[in-house]
């Protein structure tokens, strides 16, 4: 009976092994793409289809099978069942290994960038086998045609079939053209508007033939190492062009680019997973980059161009043409009305969903603060007042300041909409107004900058009016045409207020914490809106992906919380280190590799910007270094082609070494916990102002191209006594101690004295003071509106705990 129960234990984990999901792997520069499937180690080179038709569709360029002879028979590396598939480490391209006939075979597959400045379709791929010992090895190439990435189109083949399956073809064997050369072949077939070539490093033991739809060759001497190098072009002397080079110099080209990427930018934390995170976000970046258009959203399942955030992280890595370039190229293609398009990798255009202006807004701004390019600011501003223009026009026609956004304003938010005078939408409409009065003002047309600035001002005054919450804390999501405000926002609804709005800093505290108790999850990972009964999976807009999770750090960055603000970039960078995702990024939570761009993009941006505080603005001359690490690291390093950021810290005091090729004002703005006194070195004078659970050190450094300032603090020992968390009707108390448990009295000079209590949203029914100021005590009000039941489900779904603030001195 034991024996039995261990036989079917056996045969239950075997199942459940071999049930599990094997993925692609890939890799891209411009317009070529190489995948390898971890089930089959089938590497295949491929492009995005420029038929604006069929744009969720590849053409599949080749598929490369890799054998070894032994005798009168072939083992085929498909068949290996010690098979291993990954993206190289450094991120040149994708490998596989295996063992056939007792062989080790090794495969790498790497997109080179031939082809990739010339704004033509066309592309080239080196495959690179080697052998452990020396075999008889036989290459297959061939099987073009187009393939689906997604469920559109079924009666095309899947690329998941073409890459499992050696001998599928997506075109009948009688629609091949396979013209074999001296040094390789030329493979065509009408489905698809390209030629393929492919050469092969030729000796006198090779012998090269047709086979069926494949090119095949067979070396008859054994060997460690063969290459073969394919190419793609709209005319057959132009793959041949691209073909007919040395594969050593290709190869030397491909691992000194990831190099070079790799040793320009890059962070080095107590986290493992996020430092690897950010290595694999420039990487993905690098592969999406299609000149001049942008960069691609999804390698697996999205080859065309969506909202292009990646320029808030190009314009720090040293990729600021890259930025103009899309930037440029984006205005030159705006809509008729004046909408900002998506493109295909064609440049032909469409709209999707709602559009992405104000997001073209912030990163015409990010690329000017970046470089103070004045022929740029030429160019793109009559781009930028139209685009500026149509949004209100759109989005705010009964001219009341306020805005409504239709479905998906951003990447990953399909179905979220804010049906008419919305908290997000203003803000995003209050923020174009701002930055096209500052390129307005760089211009020289001071009276048109200043009725922009004008129009901001008084949308913000409507927007307070109308949207805030007071008894909440917070902004509300919409206010509809019947004046009833509605909660069920998202997360920019409570973030973009942190970031863009003039709060106090217990409004911003407050907004944040409705973020943190109905948005956030056990990990830190917060959720793009709790609209929709799903989440993780689907794009819905209620699932946590990587596209909030920067914004997230930022605002708890801007409130000086550096363990919140670590935790939402903690948790997508584990999503991406973490099997099967193993360096690529998913479009949301899920565990599929996608090679989805626009979440690595933002990572990138929120690392620099949100952990590590900085910002630059070049024609203001002045950078900002506001560092909010956990108080847990001691150590942070950021390093950029331009800049070098050290953070060193302890429990009384913080170092910051700054190195920048461009001397600029260095502005700093530290957060430290309570302290009796604070002393700022490598400054002439600083300024304390009140925080969240601390103070906020502001001062500045000369210009100059190297800044060594530290700031210390006495800590000031305090605990607090009392219910963190008290019922309507109940009794509120609290008091301030000494970590020995002594009481705080007016008269004591270590401790902090109860000041003043700050009650914005009124709570407390009156409060009484305790003897010598050391504590109060209040009831608690026996109702508060708005009650949660007022909202029904999703309403309850959506409140916060209320806080009441004290001020101390």
């Amino acid at each position: 009976m034991k024996l039995w129960l261990r036989c079917v234990w056996f045969i239950v984990l075997c199942s459940f092994a071999s049930a599990q999901p094997r993925f692609e792997r890939m890799a891209a520069l411009h317009e070529t793409v190489v995948s390898v499937h971890e089930a089959s180690g089938i590497a295949g080179m491929f492009t995005y289809n420029h038929d604006p038709q069929f744009w969720l569709e590849y053409l599949a360029l080749g598929k490369l099978l890799v054998g070894v002879r032994e005798g009168s028979e072939t083992r085929w590396l498909h068949q290996a069942k010690d098979l291993q598939v990954r993206n190289i480490p450094a991120g040149e391209g994708v490998e596989a290994l295996g063992t056939v006939a007792g062989k080790r075979v090794h495969v790498q597959v790497l997109p080179t960038a031939r082809g990739r400045d010339t704004q033509r379709w066309e592309g080239c791929a080196l495959f690179l086998v080697t052998c452990e010992p020396n075999a008889r090895l036989i290459l297959r190439y061939g099987g073009i045609g187009r393939v689906r990435i997604h469920g559109f189109r079924p009666q095309l083949p899947q690329r998941v079939d073409y890459l499992t399956q050696a001998d599928f073809l997506p075109t009948p064997a009688e629609a091949y053209e396979v013209d074999i050369q001296t040094w390789g072949a030329v493979l065509r077939t009408r489905e698809i508007p390209l030629f393929v070539a492919v050469s092969v490093d030729r000796e006198r033991s090779a012998r090269l033939f047709q086979d069926g739809a494949f090119m095949r060759v067979e070396y008859h001497a054994p060997r460690s190492r063969a290459t073969l190098v394919a190419s793609f072009a709209e005319s057959r002397e132009g793959a041949i062009a691209l073909v007919r080079v040395h594969p050593g110099n290709v190869e030397q080209e491909c691992r000194q680019r990831f190099r070079h990427l790799r040793a320009s930018a890059w962070i080095q934390t107590p986290s493992r997973e996020l430092n690897d995170a950010f290595h694999w976000a420039i990487i993905h970046m690098e592969y999406a980059w299609v000149r001049p258009f942008g960069w691609i959203e999804g390698l697996r399942h999205w080859g065309t161009f969506y909202s292009q955030q990646h320029n808030m992280a190009a314009d720090w890595i040293g990729q600021t043409s890259r930025s103009r370039e899309m930037l440029l190229t984006h205005a030159v293609h705006l809509l008729p009305g004046g909408q900002v398009p998506q493109l295909h990798p064609n440049g032909q255009t469409r709209l999707d969903f709602g559009g992405w202006n104000q997001f073209y807004v912030w990163g015409v701004e990010h690329y000017w603060q970046h470089t103070g390019d004045r022929d740029f600011l030429q160019r793109i501003l009559p781009a930028l007042e139209r685009v500026v223009q149509q949004t209100f026009e759109e989005h705010d026609p009964d001219g009341n300041g306020l805005l409504g956004f239709g479905q998906q304003i951003g990447n990953q938010e399909d179905y979220i909409s804010t049906p008419e005078d919305g908290t997000s939408p203003t803000i995003a409409g209050m923020e174009m107004k701002r930055i096209l009065g500052r390129m307005l003002l760089a211009a020289g047309r001071t009276r048109e900058a200043e009725a922009c600035y004008a129009e901001r001002r008084r949308m913000w005054q409507a927007l307070r009016k109308h949207l805030w919450m007071p008894e909440l804390g917070r902004f509300a999501f919409y206010r509809d045409s019947l004046g009833v405000l509605h909660l069920e926002g998202q997360y920019h609804t409570l973030i973009w207020p942190v970031l863009y709005c003039p709060l106090t800093v217990t409004e911003k505290y407050t907004s944040m914490r409705h973020l943190a108790d109905t948005l956030t999850g056990e990990e830190g990972q917060v959720y793009c809106s709790n609209n929709f009964p799903h989440h993780v999976m689907a794009t819905v807009g209620s699932q946590a992906g990587g596209q909030p999770q920067p914004w997230a750090t930022l605002a708890w960055a801007d409130l000086g919380d550096g363990d919140r603000a670590v935790r939402p970039l903690e948790w997508i960078a584990r999503r991406v280190m973490q099997s099967p995702n193993s360096g690529s990024w998913p479009e949301v939570a899920e565990e599929v590799p996608a090679y989805f761009t626009p979440p690595a993009g933002v990572f990138v941006w929120g690392v620099i910007e949100g952990l590590f505080g900085l910002k630059r603005d070049i024609p203001g001359r002045w950078i900002q270094v506001a560092p909010c690490l956990p108080k847990d690291w001691n150590y942070a390093e950021l390093h950029l082609p331009d800049i070098r950021l050290v953070v060193k810290q302890d429990s009384t005091s913080i170092r910051i070494l700054l190195r920048q090729e461009k001397p600029l004002v260095a502005r700093f703005r530290i957060h430290i916990p309570p302290s009796r006194r604070v002393w700022v070195t490598g400054a002439a004078g600083y300024r304390i102002e009140p925080a969240i659970r601390g103070h906020t050190v502001t001062f500045s450094a000369a210009k100059a191209k190297r800044a060594d300032v530290v700031v210390r603090w006495e800590p000031q020992p305090v605990d607090v006594s009392g219910g963190s968390t008290v019922p309507t009707g109940g009794l509120f108390h609290l008091r301030l101690y000494k970590p020995v448990r002594k009481a705080s009295y007016h008269g004591g000079s270590d401790v902090a004295m109860l000041k003043r209590l700050l009650d914005p949203l009124h709570v407390l029914q009156g409060e009484s003071w305790e003897t010598g100021g050391s504590g109060f005590y209040s009831p608690m009000r026996e109702t508060l509106s708005p009650c949660p039941n007022d909202y029904g489900q999703v309403g309850r779904r959506l409140f916060s705990r209320r806080t009441v603030f004290v001020g101390c001195s």
